[in-house]
């Protein structure tokens, strides 16, 4: 066992000398941005972080919850009487993360606005609230496809 050790430790070293540490080291995870943390971008950030990307979620105002935050006065589509057209079974992001069983099945906005404030905490390290998007454009580097492995010149990437 200790000279197949010896052995590992050799080819290692020599890869090392022949290629250099940037070679040998692990591929970096992708880096995905997800733009806004309503339901949606709560939903896509949690799902492309459990699929092993470094993902950021920008958020512009100083909470998440997107149109189910009610805002009196605001632009907002969401009114104080509102209550959902899909019983929370169907609303459900996953069985894992049910809404609370006493809750009526058609909820009221607060209701809604409550989980995703809950399963927000599941992408809490990643969210940046009161952080707007001010540009997404092409980055004019050659990129990596991450699906292929091909090199993609000038439209693999963007920068935000």
């Amino acid at each position: 066992a200790s000279s197949r050790l010896r052995l590992a430790a050799v080819v290692h070293a020599l890869l090392l000398a022949r290629c250099g540490a940037e070679a040998m080291a692990a591929p970096a995870a992708p880096r995905v941005a997800v733009v806004g943390a309503g339901a949606a971008g709560l939903v896509t950030a949690d799902v492309l972080r459990a699929s092993g990307m470094a993902v950021s979620l920008f958020e512009a105002s100083d909470g998440v919850g997107g149109v189910w935050r009610y805002r009196p006065g605001s632009n907002s589509p969401m009114y104080s009487s509102l209550v959902t057209n899909l019983p929370k079974q169907i609303m459900a992001f996953s069985p894992s993360v049910p809404f609370h069983e006493a809750l009526p099945s058609f909820l009221g906005h607060a209701d809604v606005q409550a989980y995703l404030e809950a399963y927000a905490s599941r992408v809490a390290d990643v969210l940046r609230l009161s952080t707007p998007v001010q540009r997404v454009a092409r980055s004019p580097a050659v990129a990596e496809d991450h699906t292929s492995g091909a090199a993609v010149a000038g439209g693999g990437a963007w920068e935000v």
